[in-house]
């Protein structure tokens, strides 16, 4: 639908120039969108605290990556490395919670601005090709 509304706003001379406007704008909206949120997880992620008694070694290399918790746990001993992964699991699953409220809530505005800007706006109509018409 999107294209549609771009594409019937434009001369059909220039709809080449619209449509190329267009994809730009996707991949560079879906490329911010990835580093924003990507960046909300990570901060909630490295932001957790590590249980007391953790070996700093092990507690830094388990702030920079859920991977790297799992990893760095192997050193210590059963119950320090369930209250480390618990701890660490916590907060990834905190970072994503927050990085899809707000995506939800950046789709919620777009859709309601898309409504108003929108609202009243008519595509223009193209003829079906017919049966008759083909080459």
């Amino acid at each position: 639908m999107t294209a549609d509304v771009i594409l019937s706003s434009v001369p059909k001379e220039q709809a080449g120039a619209a449509s190329a406007v267009s994809e730009t704008a996707y991949e560079l909206g879906a490329a911010l969108g990835i580093a924003l949120l990507g960046s909300i997880v990570t901060g909630v992620y490295r932001d957790f605290t590590a249980p007391a008694g953790t070996p700093p070694d092990v507690a830094s290399a388990s702030h920079e990556s859920l991977g790297g918790a799992v990893e760095s746990v192997t050193a210590l001993p059963p119950h320090e490395a369930d209250a480390l992964l618990a701890a660490a699991r916590t907060a990834f699953v905190d970072g994503l919670s927050l990085a899809a409220t707000v995506g939800a809530a950046v789709l919620l505005a777009t859709a309601v601005a898309a409504w108003f800007l929108l609202k009243g706006q008519k595509l223009e109509e193209s003829p079906l090709p017919t049966e008759d018409a083909a080459p």
